[in-house]
């Protein structure tokens, strides 16, 4: 196991594990490539080159649940379920369920939040709270931080974070506002990042480390940009941070922690 030399401002969780992980992807699979031939004139008309979504945005493709199969509570819970039932621990992981984070950026609804949604769905109990929060990409990390904080605390045993994403009609309606004869440049630049959109569902379960049957450790966050893992077995969990330390008009200094608690345990494996 490779060594993790991690330097970052933030709270430092000692009793936060990953119980599970679980996600399913829709079967449709729908190119950049398909996208740019549908956009074939505006490109030509604009000077656009074909493959640039590739070129600029590194995206190959993208998955579409199908028609009539994009409810965002229901398809949450999808994930819900499976990392509820591959734990090998449902009943018991559910009955002790404090907190369900909804990070969903699609919605069916302004309200009730996703969270609750999926609580009802999944018949969690009554007083577990439930709650979404927004952030686009990063919402999920958010959710992460959010909930090992409870646990940390022990305000709560176990959490569930989620997002379900359902992106087909935003991508069509991008299409078809570039497709229109008098689409300039500028609007193709701002609708670029929606044609990059795709679907999903993902759940992680979060659980005390004195309930937990897994050394999947949530060491930490740096000010909800970056979450730490920590794996003692090869789940590929393990992530070290991408970018080195850094001071900013926000972190005057950096501080490495070489006193946390897990070091010991790295230095050993």
């Amino acid at each position: 196991m490779a060594r993790l030399g991690i330097a970052f401002h933030g709270m430092v969780f000692s009793r936060v594990r990953v119980e599970n992980l679980a996600y399913e992807l829709p079967s449709t699979r729908v190119t950049s490539r398909s996208i740019e031939a549908s956009l074939a004139e505006t490109y030509a008309r604009l000077g656009i080159p074909q493959g640039c979504i590739e070129m600029l945005v590194g995206v190959l493709e993208r998955r579409f649940w199908d028609e009539g199969n994009s409810d965002i509570a229901t398809l949450a819970a999808k994930a819900d379920r499976a990392v509820y039932e591959q734990s090998g621990r449902a009943a018991e992981l559910r009955a002790r369920t404090g907190l369900v984070v909804s990070t969903s950026v699609s919605k069916d609804f302004i309200e009730p939040s996703v969270a609750a949604l999926v609580r009802g769905q999944l018949q969690l109990p009554a007083e577990c709270d439930a709650f979404d929060v927004g952030n686009a990409c990063l919402g999920f990390l958010n959710g992460i931080e959010l909930a090992s904080q409870q646990i940390e605390l022990g305000l709560v045993d176990v959490a569930l974070v989620v997002a379900a994403e359902s992106s087909r009609h935003c991508v069509s309606r991008a299409i078809e506002k570039l497709r229109a004869p008098t689409a300039t440049m500028a609007e193709f630049k701002e609708t670029l990042p929606t044609l990059t959109l795709g679907s999903g569902t993902v759940a992680m379960l979060l659980v005390h480390d004195s309930i937990a049957s897994t050394a999947h450790r949530v060491i930490g966050s740096r000010n909800f940009r970056r979450i730490v893992f920590y794996s003692a077995d090869p789940w590929k969990l393990a992530l070290e941070p991408a970018k080195p330390p850094r001071k900013t008009s926000f972190e005057v200094t950096e501080t490495v922690l070489e006193a946390a608690p897990w070091r010991a345990e790295l230095e050993t494996a």
